[in-house]
Protein backbone atom coordinates (compact mmCIF):
# COMPACT_ATOMS: atom_id res chain seq x y z
CA UNK A 1 0.00 0.00 0.00
CA UNK A 2 2.82 2.79 0.90
CA UNK A 3 4.81 1.38 -2.44
CA UNK A 4 1.33 2.83 -4.28
CA UNK A 5 0.82 5.82 -2.77
CA UNK A 6 4.73 7.03 -3.13
CA UNK A 7 4.14 6.25 -6.88
CA UNK A 8 0.95 8.28 -6.80
CA UNK A 9 2.65 11.17 -5.34
CA UNK A 10 5.90 10.90 -7.75
CA UNK A 11 3.14 11.09 -10.35
CA UNK A 12 1.39 13.89 -9.21
CA UNK A 13 5.18 15.79 -8.76
CA UNK A 14 6.29 14.44 -12.19
CA UNK A 15 2.97 15.75 -13.84
CA UNK A 16 2.57 19.16 -12.35
CA UNK A 17 6.50 19.88 -13.03
CA UNK A 18 5.58 18.68 -16.65
CA UNK A 19 2.64 21.72 -16.37
CA UNK A 20 4.81 24.24 -15.14
CA UNK A 21 7.71 23.92 -17.89
CA UNK A 22 4.80 23.37 -20.52
CA UNK A 23 3.37 27.00 -19.10
CA UNK A 24 6.62 28.70 -19.02
CA UNK A 25 7.45 27.74 -22.29
CA UNK A 26 3.94 29.08 -23.81
CA UNK A 27 4.79 32.76 -22.36
CA UNK A 28 3.74 35.73 -24.12
CA UNK A 29 7.41 37.56 -23.80
CA UNK A 30 10.13 36.27 -25.34
CA UNK A 31 13.65 37.11 -24.36
CA UNK A 32 14.10 39.23 -28.03
CA UNK A 33 11.04 41.44 -27.64
CA UNK A 34 12.24 42.13 -24.11
CA UNK A 35 16.07 43.62 -25.18
CA UNK A 36 14.32 45.18 -27.65
CA UNK A 37 11.41 47.55 -25.45
CA UNK A 38 12.08 51.36 -25.81
CA UNK A 39 13.18 52.39 -22.58
CA UNK A 40 10.49 55.10 -20.94
CA UNK A 41 10.84 58.97 -21.83
CA UNK A 42 12.69 61.05 -19.29
CA UNK A 43 11.29 64.71 -18.41
CA UNK A 44 14.50 66.16 -20.71
CA UNK A 45 13.44 64.18 -24.01
CA UNK A 46 10.12 65.31 -22.93
CA UNK A 47 11.05 69.03 -22.70
CA UNK A 48 12.94 69.01 -26.24
CA UNK A 49 9.45 67.34 -27.49
CA UNK A 50 7.44 70.03 -25.93
CA UNK A 51 9.54 72.79 -27.44
CA UNK A 52 8.70 71.80 -31.22
CA UNK A 53 5.24 71.73 -30.65
CA UNK A 54 3.58 75.21 -30.99
CA UNK A 55 3.40 76.91 -27.58
CA UNK A 56 2.80 80.55 -26.34
CA UNK A 57 6.29 82.13 -26.43
CA UNK A 58 7.09 84.27 -23.33
CA UNK A 59 9.16 87.47 -22.82
CA UNK A 60 11.04 87.09 -19.21
CA UNK A 61 9.09 90.51 -18.53
CA UNK A 62 5.61 88.67 -18.88
CA UNK A 63 7.25 85.85 -16.97
CA UNK A 64 7.82 88.09 -14.30
CA UNK A 65 4.17 89.14 -14.04
CA UNK A 66 2.97 85.62 -12.77
CA UNK A 67 5.03 86.10 -9.66
CA UNK A 68 1.64 84.38 -7.34
CA UNK A 69 0.93 87.72 -5.92
CA UNK A 70 -2.27 89.27 -5.25
CA UNK A 71 -3.83 86.29 -6.94
CA UNK A 72 -1.76 86.05 -9.84
CA UNK A 73 -0.81 82.76 -11.55
CA UNK A 74 2.71 81.59 -10.54
CA UNK A 75 4.92 80.31 -13.25
CA UNK A 76 8.12 79.81 -13.66
CA UNK A 77 11.15 78.78 -16.27
CA UNK A 78 13.39 76.29 -16.00
CA UNK A 79 15.46 75.04 -19.47
CA UNK A 80 13.38 77.69 -21.46
CA UNK A 81 9.90 76.08 -20.80
CA UNK A 82 7.31 78.08 -18.62
CA UNK A 83 5.34 75.72 -16.06
CA UNK A 84 2.64 76.79 -14.21
CA UNK A 85 3.27 76.07 -10.44
CA UNK A 86 0.24 78.09 -9.36
CA UNK A 87 -2.09 74.41 -8.01
CA UNK A 88 1.32 73.16 -6.60
CA UNK A 89 0.95 73.38 -2.23
CA UNK A 90 4.85 73.53 -2.84
CA UNK A 91 4.50 77.26 -4.54
CA UNK A 92 1.97 79.07 -1.84
CA UNK A 93 0.96 82.59 -3.23
CA UNK A 94 4.04 81.50 -5.82
CA UNK A 95 6.83 80.85 -3.15
CA UNK A 96 8.38 78.14 -2.85
CA UNK A 97 9.51 77.39 0.70
CA UNK A 98 10.65 80.73 1.53
CA UNK A 99 12.94 80.14 -1.48
CA UNK A 100 12.00 81.50 -4.67
CA UNK A 101 9.31 83.24 -5.66
CA UNK A 102 7.42 82.57 -9.06
CA UNK A 103 8.04 84.94 -12.44
CA UNK A 104 11.91 83.90 -12.85
CA UNK A 105 14.27 81.69 -14.21
CA UNK A 106 15.15 78.87 -11.64
CA UNK A 107 16.84 76.33 -14.43
CA UNK A 108 20.54 77.42 -12.34
CA UNK A 109 18.42 76.78 -8.93
CA UNK A 110 16.64 73.55 -9.90
CA UNK A 111 19.78 71.93 -11.47
CA UNK A 112 22.15 72.76 -8.94
CA UNK A 113 20.42 73.37 -5.44
CA UNK A 114 17.08 71.36 -5.76
CA UNK A 115 17.06 68.28 -3.85
CA UNK A 116 14.62 66.61 -6.21
CA UNK A 117 16.01 68.07 -9.78
CA UNK A 118 13.93 68.29 -12.60
CA UNK A 119 11.50 65.59 -12.29
CA UNK A 120 9.05 66.73 -10.02
CA UNK A 121 8.69 69.13 -13.40
CA UNK A 122 5.92 66.49 -14.67
CA UNK A 123 3.49 67.17 -12.36
CA UNK A 124 3.40 70.65 -13.42
CA UNK A 125 1.75 71.99 -16.80
CA UNK A 126 3.72 73.48 -19.65
CA UNK A 127 2.28 76.47 -20.45
CA UNK A 128 4.83 78.01 -22.46
CA UNK A 129 8.36 79.05 -23.57
CA UNK A 130 10.51 82.02 -23.58
CA UNK A 131 11.18 83.49 -26.50
CA UNK A 132 14.69 83.51 -27.80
Amino acid sequence: MKTYFAASKMKLILMTLLILFVMAGCSDTTTEEVATEAPEETSEETAEETIDEELPSFTMEEIAEYDGLDGSPAYIVVDGLVYDVTESSMWQEGNHQGQFQAGQDLTEEIHEKSPHGTGVLDRMEIVGQVEE
